[in-house]
């Protein structure tokens, strides 16, 4: 990720790939974090799931955004937890998933239903919201970028865009979704703004639209 760095012998065991490295500390991080600072490649075929976790544990930890200002490619989903917040520039900004795996999440219980319900969380998406226990996910941005599974007009799209089963305080805008069949799939959703969100199903080579839903709320 490049910078200037100053060595602190108290931190020597600290590494999280772009604040620190076993006792080097960079010396100015600027205001959001971008996946580019822990070594992303950027080039929209690379692998960078693990640098754009890495922005996002410290963006989280410094209250801050994860700033997508690129073109990224991911081998699994984005996992989203409560107070994330992601930020782009609109058409600059993409996150492209490579494949259609589920995730290995594990379930949660699920608030306010009958005892011992749970929701499962092992699907193929491009974006999860991620609960803990008897919780909704809450206050999560996501502004101004776009989504994509693989390749427009494969003729195997995702299952789901974003995936948000339990969730309140979202603020989701100039947002887009390519090739996924459910655009949005939530079970329960409060006090939340959606706002300038297209959601573009498959289609195939004989133009055969592959899409199921754009939004899809049931418990």
């Amino acid at each position: 990720g490049g910078g200037t760095f100053k060595f602190n012998n108290l931190r020597t065991t600290e590494n999280d790939g772009i604040s620190v490295f076993d006792g080097w500390e960079r010396c100015h991080l600027p205001e959001k974090i971008s996946p580019y600072l822990a070594g992303a490649s950027g080039d929209y075929a690379t692998d960078d799931i693990e640098a754009i976790e890495k922005a996002q544990i410290l963006a989280r930890k410094l209250k801050t955004s994860v700033l997508v200002n690129g073109s990224f490619a991911v081998s699994r989903e984005l996992v989203i937890r409560s107070g994330d917040s992601f930020t782009g520039t609109k058409l600059a900004s993409r996150i492209k998933k490579l494949n259609t795996s589920k995730s290995t999440l594990a379930p949660r219980l699920a608030p306010e239903r009958a005892a011992n319900s749970s929701d499962e969380y092992d699907v193929d998406a491009l974006m999860i919201l991620y609960p803990e226990n008897n919780e909704y996910v809450h206050g999560v941005k996501f502004n101004d970028i776009g989504l994509y599974n693989k390749v427009y007009g494969d003729g195997n799209p995702g299952e789901y865009g974003v995936y948000a089963p339990r969730v309140a305080g979202l603020d989701i805008s100039g947002v887009r979704l390519e090739n996924v069949k459910r655009a949005f799939k939530s079970k329960n959703i409060y006090q939340s703004r959606i706002k300038d969100f297209v959601g573009i199903a498959n289609q195939t080579a004989g133009f055969v639209n592959e899409g199921v839903l754009a939004f899809e709320i049931s418990d």
